[in-house]
């Protein structure tokens, strides 16, 4: 049988629809529990079929993974001041993650330092805080002796220009007596002894 030429190309058109179509087809299968499944294939045996154009079949976005801390915390100030099984324990629970210790194991660890080392962690804060602020007050105590040092020196060079001025003012005052004479080269030697 021959079909004439238009016919010929609407039928071809009419097939390239259907394998797009297919391509982009979804069969929804029902399954034996009554439940409906959606896949790109022809349905399995014991499973009641339905063609049904969901448009193209694409895979779901994949779902973030959970990636464990790997970094590991600065060790605390208060460190120092633990004793030596405390001081273990708190490194061991800070370096958890980075070593790949899962999540119960590390809340067991950290539960277990909690209960032999809480109190001694904060008599250790004490210590650090009690030994930081005895820092401070050294500190405030050596800041204030050099303030004070600097002042008096200050004084003393200020106290020395001064007693210079007095003698260069006298010794340029005319018919002094031979006593104010001796009187001011005392005053002078004591200056020069002072000051230089």
């Amino acid at each position: 049988m021959r079909y004439p030429l238009p016919a010929l190309f609407a039928l071809l058109a009419l097939l390239c629809q259907t394998q797009s179509a297919q391509a982009q087809s979804s069969y929804s299968c029902r399954l034996p529990d009554g439940r409906y499944a959606v896949s790109s294939y022809p349905c399995p045996t014991g499973t009641t079929p339905g063609l049904s154009y969901h448009g193209p079949v694409t895979p779901p976005p994949p779902t973030p993974s959970y990636r464990p801390q790997t970094t590991t915390a600065p060790a605390p100030d208060f460190l120092p001041y633990l004793s030596a099984r405390c001081s273990g324990m708190n490194d061991a629970v800070r370096t958890s993650a980075a070593r790949g210790l899962g999540y119960q194991a590390a809340e067991e660890l950290r539960r277990n330092y909690q209960q032999e080392c809480g109190g001694e962690e904060r008599i250790a804060r004490q210590q650090m805080y009690g030994g930081q602020q005895g820092q401070r007050r050294t500190d405030y105590e050596q800041r204030k002796a050099i303030e004070s040092s600097e002042m008096q020196s200050q004084a003393a060079t200020d106290q020395c220009r001064e007693s210079m001025r007095i003698i260069k003012t006298k010794r340029n005052r005319p018919n002094l007596t031979e006593g104010e004479k001796a009187d001011l080269q005392r005053f002078e030697d004591n200056i020069r002894a002072r000051c230089t």
